[in-house]
């Protein structure tokens, strides 16, 4: 998986000097993309391998299949992306303005150095909306990433008038983009929800099957998150940002 760079914000802290490059590919109409920090963090690396086996030994329980049986419930991240900002139906053709957009901002500038890995897990939405990403918090004790994502927030809100104002149509969709309460996270990995419930003779029973699933996994994931924790700084960092498309996977 590669990403379609359109923004990437080298952070050389030997020099403490930035540099931008970019690679104006255009973005699609009515898709999510996302403006992202990308970490390289080997303890989340050793959690997210040491999970897929044990996530995937709990659903085979709970589905009662046999324990050899090759269906894969887990599909683990195979990028660290730390979000700082979504934005949705994006209108074609207006790369530039957003590029410029956070140009004027500075994003270069956007380097959180307090933040760590917090010992909580979470179920975010995923495709079927039955909240089967799992993710891991993050601290943000000094509200680092919280500032960026309002000076992104007010940018592309003042982007957005000045784009109606001129083509008397939203640069996108605001609503949409915000409809959740902005909760610093990086995804470990989606539990197929959609294949459990195939797997059930009476998907009736999915809701009560799915939650204790849920329930099991979470308490994994702590167990091996806190294991890693102690042998290993938690402390997160990252040396650039990306716009990424979720649709390419670029």
């Amino acid at each position: 998986m590669r990403n379609k760079i359109l923004l990437i914000a080298t952070l050389l802290t030997l020099s403490c000097a930035t540099y931008l490059f970019f690679n104006k590919t255009h973005i699609k109409a009515s898709q999510r993309i996302f403006i992202q920090a990308i970490p390289n963090s080997s303890v989340l690396k050793n959690i997210i391998e040491s999970l897929s086996k044990k996530i995937n030994t709990i659903i085979k329980e709970e589905l009662n299949l046999d324990s050899n049986n090759e269906l894969e419930f887990f599909s683990p991240k195979k990028a660290q992306r730390l979000t700082l900002y979504s934005i949705n139906d994006v209108q074609p053709n207006t790369n530039d303005i957003i590029i410029t957009t956070l140009d004027r901002i500075n994003i270069h500038t956007f380097v959180a150095h307090n933040i760590s890995l917090k010992p909580e897990v979470a179920f975010f939405g995923g495709p079927f909306g039955d909240n089967d990403e799992l993710v891991i918090l993050i601290a943000d004790p000094d509200k680092e990433l919280s500032s960026f994502n309002q000076s992104i927030k007010t940018a592309m809100h003042q982007a957005d008038n000045e784009y109606n104002h001129m083509h008397h149509k939203n640069l996108y969709d605001i609503a949409k983009s915000e409809r959740h309460s902005y909760v610093p996270h990086i995804g470990l990995g989606r539990v197929r929800s959609n294949s459990i419930k195939n797997q059930l003779k009476d998907q009736s029973q999915f809701s009560a099957v799915f939650e204790r699933i849920q329930s099991r996994i979470k308490d994994a994931a702590l167990e091996c998150i806190k294991n890693q924790l102690n042998l290993y700084n938690n402390k997160i960092v990252y040396d650039k940002i990306v716009i990424f498309d979720p649709a390419k996977q670029e």
